[in-house]
């Protein structure tokens, strides 16, 4: 092996990723597991023997390595500690520590949202934008914010936490993390589904998206969807005026509802936002982000820290 690469890891609240990439872009082999919530440091120690083993295949040593980006729910930049991962249970998991005492290699951490923006912004359809909003809808709902070019951390590490926005709704309906009417409660994957079946459709979010892809979509289904628009406009009409973002990014399993979903977004949020905003902000699907997860966004870091 005579190319530099980093390795991506993206530990999600239902999957994990695991991606070896080149400072060019090109994925040189990946992997992809359920994420295991009981006992996470056998499951970290898992996830190092899995890499190791891909990482013999393709003949790549440490020298070949420039470091290990790793994203995860409400992973804290600064401290290297998963504080409280509600989708996954994990309490003050001190992450960064255990992992750099399996790979022995320059681990970099960020959360998972901000390292899907920051690997749209070095490989996908940000790569050329001055600023973005990426949202990215799974089994929670996460944002990362970029502008000029660099990530929205936070005094606190903890900014661009835009799935728990407080939208008005005409329930109270509880979030994963605890609070009432954010908007992980609504469009996190348990959120849709409950939608759903509030309106009549039991069905789980993929079966709803691929209907909604077909030919004739129900009218049951089409409500849905102007349901779930309207509570994911609300929350990113917020972010916008406080942002003014070139354009939004959205990224996960909703996203792949296509482009039903993606012109229903904007036409609600053009509706909703502050006029001087009308119809001047772009959508775009993610590209590196919905089907990878994070992992561009973990090599792009090490890029980033390293060269």
């Amino acid at each position: 092996m005579n190319k530099q690469v980093a390795i991506g890891i993206d530990i999600g609240g239902t999957n994990t990723k695991v991606g070896i990439i080149t400072h060019q872009g090109e994925l040189i082999d990946s992997l992809h597991f359920p994420t295991v919530k009981e006992n996470p440091e056998i499951f970290f120690k898992n996830i190092y023997e899995e890499t190791l083993a891909k990482l013999k295949v393709n003949n790549i040593t440490d020298k070949d390595i420039l470091g290990i980006g790793l994203g995860a729910p409400m992973l804290h930049s600064q401290s290297g500690i998963i504080g409280y991962a509600h989708n996954l249970g994990w309490r003050n998991i001190p992450i960064k520590a255990i992992f750099e005492q399996h790979f022995k290699l320059p681990i970099f951490i960020d959360n998972d949202a901000n390292l899907a923006a920051l690997g749209e912004s070095y490989f996908g359809v940000g790569k050329n934008s001055h600023s973005f909003i990426l949202i990215t809808l799974g089994t929670g709902v996460g944002t990362g914010i970029v502008i000029n070019g660099k990530l929205l951390r936070g005094f606190h590490a903890q900014g661009g936490e835009g799935g728990h926005i407080i939208i008005d709704a005409p329930e109270n309906r509880p979030c994963p993390c605890g609070g009432i009417n954010h908007v992980e409660g609504y469009l996190g994957a348990a959120g849709i589904k409950k939608t759903l079946q509030m309106n009549g459709l039991q069905m789980e979010v993929k079966e709803f998206g691929e209907h909604l892809l077909s030919k004739n979509p129900s009218d049951q289904a089409l409500k849905c969807l102007d349901i779930i628009c309207d509570q994911l406009s609300s929350a990113i009409s917020n972010m916008a005026v406080m942002v003014d973002p070139e354009k939004f990014i959205i990224a996960g399993g909703v996203s792949q509802m296509g482009p039903i979903f993606l012109n229903t977004l904007e036409k609600k949020f053009n509706e909703k936002v502050l006029h001087s905003l009308k119809h001047k902000i772009q959508f775009e699907l993610a590209e590196v982000s919905t089907k990878k997860g994070a992992i561009f966004g973990g090599a792009a870091l090490v890029f980033s820290e390293v060269l």
